[in-house]
């Protein structure tokens, strides 16, 4: 497909990334696809990220760099980035993760076939922190946002809708990203691709590794305001306190969620009790 003429923004946030940057930068300056922008966003590094950065930005001309005076986090890092964004197409990646050499064809040919999708998604593969597979994970069925969060670290969504729905909310840092999501499944629809277009690496000073608690209790209160616009059935409200239940590790009181699930449907409470009471005896 000639998709000549449609940009690319990219914005890489990083904070003291500098024993995976270069990979990282390297996987978007390889792309098949030539069509983009870099825009890397240091949030006040103390090691070598600036000057690795820095370096990048001065031998290429489609790489541009700017350092935060103060520590923004990553929401206001990603609204900076964006502020300076002139592309048509607009996506954001971490310091210690790296794009397969055909993503940004793929991701843009699938939103050029259809104008009425606002974001795409992929599989990605999980690594290590020796770049060593360990496994994989697949881009879930966009109904299923709601009950978690189905996009992953590889996405593509459109210019124009960002710009509608407004930018990433510095309250939700450690949720900014999924609760973004929803607000665009909110106004367009959301396409999977289910082939492996990135690798996520998995590492013990990940954000998602050193703050599973805060994640997972923000994305709890996350999903608790938007059910209203994505829960329509007694069924699929069923479901969503199921998985609730089955979220929220850190509640001691999550059992209470079957009292609901069992108000919306008698049948997937009682396989959820079934469940529970097997778990129990093993």
């Amino acid at each position: 497909m000639n998709n000549k003429g449609v940009k690319i923004s990219v914005v890489l946030p990083v904070y003291n990334g500098e024993r995976y940057l270069k990979n990282s930068i390297e996987s978007i300056l390889n792309q098949k696809y030539k069509d983009f922008e870099l825009i890397i966003i240091d949030d006040c590094s103390s090691d070598k990220s600036s000057i690795i950065a820095q370096n990048y930005a001065q031998s290429n001309a489609n790489v541009s760099y700017y350092r935060n005076d103060i520590n923004l986090k990553l929401p206001e890092s990603l609204n900076r980035g964006f502020s300076q964004a002139t592309g048509d197409y607009w996506t954001w990646t971490s310091c210690d993760n790296f794009y397969l050499p055909h993503a940004f064809e793929v991701l843009v040919n699938k939103l050029e076939e259809n104008k009425q999708v606002g974001m795409v998604y992929s599989s990605m593969q999980l690594i290590d922190e020796q770049s060593q597979e360990i496994g994989d994970v697949e881009a879930g069925p966009p109904q299923d946002l709601i009950l978690r969060n189905v996009v992953g670290a590889c996405f593509l969504y459109r210019g124009a809708i960002a710009k509608k729905i407004g930018s990433y909310n510095k309250d939700m840092f450690l949720c900014e990203d999924y609760e973004y999501w929803l607000r665009i499944a909110q106004v367009s629809q959301i396409v999977p691709i289910n082939v492996c277009l990135y690798r996520y690496r998995s590492h013990s000073k990940s954000l998602s590794y050193n703050h599973e608690k805060e994640i997972i209790e923000k994305g709890i209160n996350v999903q608790k305001f938007y059910y209203p616009f994505f829960i329509k059935t007694r069924g699929r409200a069923a479901l969503f306190y199921a998985h609730l239940r089955a979220r929220d590790i850190y509640n001691p009181y999550r059992q209470f969620y079957l009292i609901i699930v069992l108000y919306y449907s008698p049948l997937i409470f009682f396989r959820e009790l079934l469940g529970l009471i097997k778990r129990r005896l093993q």
